[in-house]
């Protein structure tokens, strides 16, 4: 019988003890069993860190990393550095998964010869699931297909959902940012590999964390986050996914636009309207791209403010 190889399941923890019991023990009841957990604590101020302490005297399978505060991806790369699996997957600590998540990631991967695999998601909010991207992909795709749909929004740009051979990451870590981060790690371990393997099960439980990085209220680090698409942007160049690479970066910009205002961010503001202003042509007819963001590129012409306006209002509806 085939010996099953070890895979490394990275959980960056940061103030989740709400959630964080539900997730590890979602892990540790994998089908699939020949795993490494890492449960790399970001230095939370909470009891996040004891909980992870008791689990790995549970479970000899688990591994705690206590480090100082520096972001979720900093915390990945700490469980990328110490992971020892031939395989890495990533679970963040406010969700959950499915039992057979790692185990039905695995077999496609091994079935398809590709370097990494991916599974559809469910959100979880108060008590209700939806799909998370209502795709119906199953088999094998190149990565710039993939780049493509995740640009536009059909496919998940996380790094949850997904199980990677460690040697697909090629020295790939992630970046200082706070937001997008996961976008940027997981477009360059793309870009170095050629095929993906695809299901549309949903095997991963994304929960609607109010105080989660990406749902919290605006900091200057979303502001800093926006260099993601410029760099992505310009990798793009050339390449079939560019158009939906550009539509990214407007949407980002306006993202951010709707977040401050010109009089407490003068210099901020007026950047992103230039950036916009650069790109928003090419967006804006483009049919193949999000209705709403190319309405947004047309409203522009009557001036950000107008843009604003009209997007506060569609919120109240």
């Amino acid at each position: 019988m085939k010996k099953m190889p070890l895979i490394s399941v990275i959980v960056p923890v940061y103030k989740v003890e709400k959630y964080l019991r539900k997730c590890i023990e979602s892990i540790i009841g994998q089908k699939y069993t020949n795993l490494e957990i890492i449960l790399a604590d970001d230095g939370s101020p909470d009891s996040s860190g004891k909980i992870c302490d008791e689990y790995a005297k549970r479970d000899n399978r688990i591994i705690v990393i206590h480090k100082e505060n520096g972001g979720v991806g900093s915390a990945r790369n700490a469980g990328i550095d110490r992971a020892a699996g031939e395989y890495i997957a990533f679970v963040d600590g406010d969700d959950h998964v499915s039992e057979l998540y790692i185990s039905r990631l695995y077999e496609i991967l091994e079935e398809s010869g590709a370097s990494l695999s991916v599974c559809n998601s469910l959100i979880e909010k108060n008590g209700r699931h939806s799909v998370h991207y209502p795709y119906k992909m199953d088999g094998i795709f190149s990565s710039e297909l993939l780049i493509e749909k995740i640009l536009n929004f059909e496919m998940g740009c996380g790094v949850v959902g997904k199980l990677f051979k460690r040697t697909a990451l090629n020295g790939v870590r992630f970046s200082e940012f706070t937001i997008a981060e996961d976008l940027l790690f997981l477009f360059r371990v793309l870009e170095r590999n050629e095929n993906v393997a695809v299901c549309s099960d949903c095997l991963y439980y994304y929960v609607m964390n109010p105080s989660s990085a990406i749902n919290s209220s605006f900091k200057y680090s979303k502001y800093e986050s926006l260099k993601v698409y410029d760099i992505i942007l310009e990798a793009a160049k050339g390449k079939s996914y560019y158009p939906r690479a550009e539509a990214r970066l407007v949407r980002g910009n306006f993202q951010i636009l709707m977040m401050i205002s010109r009089k407490s961010f003068a210099d901020e503001y007026e950047a992103i309207c230039r950036k916009i202003k650069l790109h928003r042509k090419n967006v804006m007819l483009d049919k193949n791209g999000s209705l709403k963001t190319r309405m947004a590129c047309a409203l522009s012409y009557l001036g950000f403010g107008t843009v604003k306006a009209v997007f506060k209002l569609l919120k109240k509806k």
